[in-house]
């Protein structure tokens, strides 16, 4: 199951590890991407801080913020050289980052999960987000 944030950044685990990607609302609206700034494989991502920077058409460099934390084990290279599967498969082949939680800290990832919205809480606050003010704020 896909859990995303606020940020737009999504998280899969596959195992032990989360793959980390941005949602199809964002790409779209970013415009065409050109180009992805990676960390370091090996580095580490840390919950709520940048993982990675986004070059694209309309928002010219849209922080990715990590969903959880751990240790960066592989980036979509792909993307280096077709940025564009960013816009046409963000959920799938598009994905940009792979990160494994520590083991030690099992209550961390839980929590930093719980915090995270399934694809129809996404979509609700997606919707309420983007509706205008009854109070004109």
């Amino acid at each position: 199951m896909r859990l995303y944030g606020e940020s737009h950044s999504w998280v899969k685990m596959d195992g032990k590890t989360a793959v980390i990607g941005i949602s199809k609302y964002y790409a779209g609206m970013m415009g065409k991407i050109r180009y992805v700034e990676y960390p370091d494989v090996g580095g580490k991502a840390e919950c709520g801080a940048k993982l990675c920077t986004i070059i694209a058409q309309i928002v010219p460099q849209a922080k990715i913020l990590a969903p959880v934390s751990g240790k960066i084990v592989e980036v979509n290279r792909r993307l280096v050289t077709f940025p564009e599967i960013l816009n046409e498969d963000p959920l799938g082949e598009g994905w940009l980052v792979k990160v494994v939680p520590p083991d030690y800290l099992p209550h961390r990832l839980r929590d930093e999960l719980a915090v995270l919205m399934d694809e129809n809480a996404y979509f609700a606050w997606l919707a309420h987000r983007d509706k205008p003010s009854a109070k004109g704020d």
